[in-house]
């Protein structure tokens, strides 16, 4: 079967020239085998589809997206009847108020549409099209008569906007059942609209961005952002969120940062009642969903079962009878009444994995980490084909908490995801990206004596602790150290003989002791007294003689160098200041000052969680820092950069954007920004735990990239996009040999970044 139909009106090769100059960006990444299939295709359909790719930014393979949109055109539509065909035009004059709503293969679809019917019952016509999601329940009849219909009265102030409706269509529409009609999108528009006072049209295509969720439309159009004429509603109102989020934080912009957690099918058993998850926590799954059904037939709630608790076991049980709960042993009503007696949180603890959503895991985790005010520095994107934000059930578990008013309505797909943020947020600015399962954000622990204590406690993972505010241990703690930043002084002496980084520990001592310790101090030595000085740091005569004549002349070129941290000896060593802001800001402002330092726009955790291994990463940080007495508390090797926690420097540029699926998206990021920066940040003591949901692999029950998906799926994904990348960035990575293990399915080659 053909995917495309050659007509006696074919596109041919001047017509898609001019097109693809047109869209300079198409022409770059469409396929030149796919060129002679859209020569040899029909002019309209080839013309709409690749009008319609090159309009959305977020298409992963262009090639592929044009050739699906003319399979979809070439097949049968119930509106097509290309023998007597409406038109463009045509539908332009009978339904001009659709031309907004419709991409351009949808609105040549419809011009297909029989021209003799339209014309002849435009009512019916337009019903078809306007209301087409109310669709009918029984097959038998497109309407139910039952004991709430939506009536006349509520259809005419329905579709008010439409008055060539006629009087017999309008009475047959009438008899429609109520709640079929709520869940029709021009039903809620014209109620929205109603609500709101204002168009319908503009209220339907705030629905329509917002996926039918009434208080969140409400909201874009309160601010402004929705507009029938734009497509792209829901980017526009991720920008306001955005850029709002990151004006309402305090201290300098280069500062700021903004936590965005990607999340799908993740709302935990916080979006179901009570009852619900009060049951589950206690029976298997088949035995609570039974009881349930039993409880809420009887209309009884989990605040009836603790009150019925308080009598004794056996009239517990009657009173369960009366109520009409029948049918249920002496051992589970026992059970009951223990358990209802029982403080809720007691219960909330024992949530098993999969029960566990976003509000028990990554929520939790940042709550920790910054405190009660964590949100404010997060926002929680969702995609907006994800069951569980448009059944409400995100909304309900956020309910009542501070996380209420983070949702944020992005695009499928975690690669997708992060070029959408990226999109959304403003040019220059820091975001940091989490996935939504990570339980626990964890340090290593430098003090030997904390190990120890936690290992004579049976604490297993006795090496690394959890990031929480107002807990922090200095990473230098046991070694005499204590981190500095570097003057100015040695940043110009760096600059001008960039051997003196070597011995950085003597030159300090040196500096301190002449009591030379700015630059300006320096510069205004005399010229005996700063040879002097130069000599005893142990320059020679032709390295001090350019000394003096970096400082007589201009010495910003030497002190722009960026400045280090160093690890100098102190008598006292802090162990942690204790009204110091939380470890966790504390790191995202230091690498987003690194990042600015050495032009580098990507940096991450170790993506191992093993407490040994974090541990040994410390020990060499701290091994080097009194080596050198320089503390470079991050790794610049190439290795990967981790998905579920990792930040980046927002630049637009698409050569950093990922293309081949969200299974490899954190070791093709990595490459990307390797390849184009030469150099990416690792924070090497620091790690996500995800001890219940291992990453890179297949589950029916993990959610995130896993769902809507199969293991088949999966694997050919990884499969394809590792030979794509492997076929790229040959000089970076290359696939593991026999025997040889690879957490990633590749092995990354010995690269050092350039030097800093």
């Amino acid at each position: 079967m053909r995917l495309v139909r050659v007509t006696d009106d074919a596109f041919g090769s001047e017509r898609l020239q001019e097109i693809l100059e047109e869209f300079p960006h198409l022409k770059e990444e469409l396929h030149d085998d796919v060129r002679p299939v859209l020569e040899a295709a029909d002019a309209g359909d080839v013309e709409a589809a690749l009008r319609e790719v090159a309009a959305n930014v977020f298409w992963e393979n262009p090639s592929a997206a044009v050739l699906q949109k003319l399979k979809m055109l070439g097949r049968s539509s119930p509106y097509q009847d290309t023998e007597d065909a409406l038109g463009a035009k045509g539908l332009q004059e009978l339904c001009p108020e659709l031309e907004a709503e419709l991409r351009p293969c949808a609105w040549r679809l419809l011009g297909r549409s029989s021209a003799g019917h339209a014309k002849e019952d435009q009512s019916a016509y337009l019903i078809s099209l306007l209301t087409r999601r109310l669709r009918p329940r029984r097959k038998q009849s497109w309407v139910r008569d039952t004991g709430r219909p939506l009536g006349n009265d509520g259809l005419k102030q329905l579709l008010r906007e439409f008055p060539q409706l006629q009087a017999d269509v309008l009475s047959a529409v009438a008899l429609t059942d109520a709640a079929d009609a709520e869940k029709d999108p021009m039903a809620s528009a014209a109620s929205l609209a109603l609500e709101l006072g204002c168009d319908a049209r503009l209220a339907a295509a705030a629905l329509k961005v917002c996926e039918g969720h009434p208080p969140t439309a409400a909201e874009v159009i309160r601010d402004g952002l929705a507009n029938p004429m734009q497509p792209y509603a829901e980017a526009l109102t991720a920008r306001g969120r955005v850029r709002q989020a990151l004006d309402e934080q305090p201290g300098r912009p280069d500062d700021k940062w903004l936590i965005c957690i990607r999340t799908y099918g993740r709302p935990g058993v916080r979006c179901q009642s009570e009852l619900h998850r009060f049951l589950h926590s206690i029976f298997g799954k088949g035995e609570a969903g039974l009881l349930e059904r039993k409880l809420k037939s009887a209309n009884l709630g989990l605040p009836d079962l603790r009150r019925l608790a308080r009598n004794p076991s056996h009239k517990f049980q009657d009173d369960l009878k009366q109520s009409g709960v029948k049918g249920l042993h002496l051992k589970t009503a026992k059970t009951l009444a223990e358990k209802a007696q029982q403080h809720w949180e007691i219960r909330e603890k024992k949530l098993r994995s999969a029960d566990k959503g976003l509000r028990e895991l990554t929520l939790a985790a940042l709550e920790l980490a910054l405190g009660p005010e964590a949100y404010k520095h997060c926002l929680i994107f969702v995609s907006h084909t994800d069951d569980a934000w448009i059944s409400g059930a995100y909304s309900a578990a956020l309910a009542g908490t501070k996380w209420e008013g983070r949702l944020v309505v992005g695009v499928r797909g975690a690669h997708l995801q992060v070029r959408f943020i990226e999109e959304a947020s403003p040019l220059g600015s820091h975001i940091v990206l989490m996935d939504d399962n990570i339980e626990k954000l964890i340090v290593e622990i430098p003090d030997d004596a904390v190990v120890a204590e936690q290992k004579a406690a049976g604490i297993i993972e006795c090496c690394t602790r959890s990031l929480k505010k107002g807990d922090c241990i200095s990473p230098l703690w046991g070694t005499g150290l204590t981190i500095v930043e570097e003057s100015d002084l040695m940043c110009f002496l760096r600059g001008v003989c960039p051997e003196i980084a070597k011995k950085t520990l003597g030159v300090e001592e040196t500096l301190r002791k002449a009591k030379v310790t700015s630059l300006d101090v320096f510069e205004a030595l005399p010229a005996q007294r700063m040879d002097t000085v130069l000599t005893a740091i142990g320059l020679s005569k032709r390295k001090r003689k350019r000394c003096h004549e970096a400082a007589a002349g201009d010495t910003d070129e030497y002190s722009k160098i960026p400045p280090r941290l160093l690890a100098l000896p102190s008598k006292k060593p802090k162990r942690c200041a204790a009204d110091k802001e939380p470890e966790l800001s504390q790191l995202v402002k230091r690498a987003g000052r690194e990042m600015r330092k050495r032009g580098l726009h990507l940096w991450g955790v170790n993506p191992s969680r093993n407490h040994y291994f974090l541990r040994n990463k410390g020990d060499d940080l701290r091994m080097k820092a009194a080596k050198t007495g320089v503390f470079q508390h991050y790794s610049q090797r190439l290795g990967l950069v981790y998905g579920a926690w990792f930040g980046f420097r927002v630049t637009h540029e698409r050569r950093f954007y990922t293309r081949t699926g969200q299974i490899k998206d954190a070791v093709e990021r990595t490459l990307r920004y390797w390849h184009a920066d030469k150099g990416i940040l690792r924070f090497m003591r620091y790690g996500a735990d995800k001890l219940s949901y291992k990453p890179g692999r297949f589950s029916s029950t993990k959610g995130g990239i896993s769902a809507n998906s199969s293991h088949e799926d999966h694997t050919n994904e990884a499969q394809a996009a590792t030979r794509a990348l492997v076929n790229e960035f040959a000089a970076y990575v290359r696939l593991p040999k026999a025997k040889e293990k690879s957490s990633c399915g590749l092995v990354w080659r010995a690269a050092e970044a350039v030097s800093t």
